[in-house]
C-alpha cells in the first residue's frame, strides 16, 4: 500500500481490500496512505480516498488523527476531504467534533460540509450545536437541512431556539419540514 513505486490503481485496491478485513492493524498503514508522501510527492487522490474509505468501515479511533488531518488540509482534494469527514462520521468520535466542525463552518466546497454535517449528527455530541446553530444560516438549502437533520439527532435542548428561529426565515420547504422534525426529535 505504501510502495509509492506501485501502480497507483494497485495500492488503491489494496487499501479497499484492508478496508474490507476491517482489522485495527491496518490503520497506520492506511493513514500514512492517506496522507501520502508530503516529502516525495507521492500523492495520489483515489489512493487517499481510498485509504479514508477503508478508515471508515475499520472505525477504529485510532484513525481520527489521520481523518482530521486530511479533512482540514485546504490543499488536499474535494473528494478526499469529504470521505474524510464520512469516515469520521462512521467512527464516531467525540475526538473528531472540532475538525469537522471547522470543516463544516470553514470549508469553501458545500458537499464537504455536508457531509461535515453529517458526521456530527452521527457522532451526537453536544459539543457539535454551536457549529450546526452556525450552519442553519448557511447559502446552501442542503447544508441547512442536514445541519437541521444533525441537531435533531443530538438532541440537545441548547439547539431548540436556533431551529425555531430558523423556521421564521426559511423559505425552502425542505428545510423547514427537517427543521421542524428536528424540533420534533429534541422534543421526545
Amino acid at each position: 500500500l505504501n510502495n509509492w513505486e506501485l501502480n497507483p490503481e494497485i495500492r488503491a485496491m489494496c487499501a479497499w481490500a484492508l478496508g474490507e478485513i476491517e482489522s485495527a492493524a491496518a490503520v497506520d498503514y492506511l493513514g500514512l496512505a492517506l496522507l501520502g508522501d508530503d516529502t516525495g510527492g507521492h500523492q495520489n487522490q483515489e489512493v487517499m480516498k481510498q485509504a479514508a474509505w477503508a478508515l471508515g468501515e475499520i472505525e477504529s479511533a485510532a484513525a481520527v488523527q489521520y481523518l482530521t488531518r486530511s479533512l482540514n488540509d485546504r490543499h488536499s482534494n474535494q473528494e478526499v476531504r469529504k470521505m474524510s469527514a464520512w469516515a469520521l462520521g462512521e467512527i464516531e468520535s467525540a475526538q473528531a467534533v472540532e475538525a469537522l466542525g471547522r470543516a463544516l463552518v470553514g470549508d469553501t466546497d458545500a458537499e464537504v460540509q455536508s457531509t461535515a454535517a453529517w458526521a456530527l449528527g452521527e457522532i451526537e455530541s453536544a459539543a457539535a450545536v454551536e457549529y450546526l446553530v452556525r450552519a442553519l444560516r448557511a447559502d446552501s438549502p442542503e447544508l441547512r437541512k442536514q445541519a437541521a437533520w444533525a441537531l435533531g439527532e443530538i438532541e440537545s435542548e441548547l439547539a431548540l431556539d436556533a431551529l425555531a428561529a430558523a423556521i421564521e426565515d426559511e423559505s425552502n420547504p425542505e428545510v423547514r419540514r427537517m427543521l421542524i422534525w428536528a424540533i420534533g426529535e429534541i422534543g421526545n
